[in-house]
């Protein structure tokens, strides 16, 4: 009897120590996003009409850069209703002590102008509400069509002026989409905005493609084709 307990005790003793590394318990490292207050841009029209066409470009800009901030994860995006002063011009300065009430550490400031020619010129300044500093200043002017590329620019901009770190907002994603039996894939080219818009295939599919490559200037992409079952 008192061999069996000492067995027991020796059982017990080497499996509790591999027992216990299981219930350790780790947790990495957490950053509060950053609060940005991000106004309607100046200039937009705000027409029922321009929004159903699609052609109310301030807001679509404004929801562009908005998404692409928040999705980052770094930036909180304060909601429009709670901010108290209302910009009327992207020359005019803020009332600092307005966005410090809602807490907001940075203010986007942009105005949107529709020029001759199908273009667009959108300005913003960005604001450090802390210091009561202007960070940054900049004016892009491009055709009606390229509104999202003006947008993630911008946020772009946005992005590399409060972290260090270079935006990737205005990137493209190039991949090989597969669909179809399993036993009978078919495999295209395909490329679109690091947001998942403007995607568009750029095989038909009849023969196998395999690892998409940017160019340098990404204006080009290098892939292996299996045209006629030869690489």
């Amino acid at each position: 009897m008192k061999l069996k307990y000492i067995l027991a005790a020796l059982l017990l003793f080497l499996v509790s120590p591999a027992h216990a590394e299981l219930e350790i318990n780790v947790s990495g490292a957490s950053r509060n996003p950053m609060p940005i207050a991000v106004p309607e841009m100046i200039g937009t029209s705000g027409n029922i009409f321009t929004k159903i066409i699609g052609r109310d470009y301030g807001s679509k800009i404004h929801e562009v850069i908005t998404a692409d901030l928040d999705r980052s994860g770094l930036f909180k995006i304060i909601p429009p209703r709670s901010y108290i002063e209302t910009l009327n011009s992207v020359d005019q300065k803020p009332q600092f002590v307005d966005w410090q009430a809602i807490k907001a550490q940075a203010l986007v400031q942009s105005q949107i102008t529709e020029l001759e020619g199908e273009k667009l010129r959108v300005d913003f300044r960005l604001w450090d509400i802390v210091s009561q500093k202007q960070l940054l200043g900049k004016s892009f002017t491009s055709s009606k069509d390229n509104w999202r590329r003006i947008a993630h620019v911008v946020a772009d901009a946005i992005y590399e002026r409060l972290t260090g770190d270079k935006g990737y907002f205005n990137t493209r994603v190039v991949y090989v989409s597969e669909s179809g039996a399993s036993t009978r894939r078919t495999k295209r080219l395909a490329v679109m905005d690091q947001d998942g818009e403007n995607h568009k295939f750029i095989t038909d599919g009849k023969n196998l493609v395999l690892t998409p490559r940017f160019s340098p200037n990404m204006q080009k992409i290098a892939y292996l084709s299996y045209e006629k079952s030869k690489p």
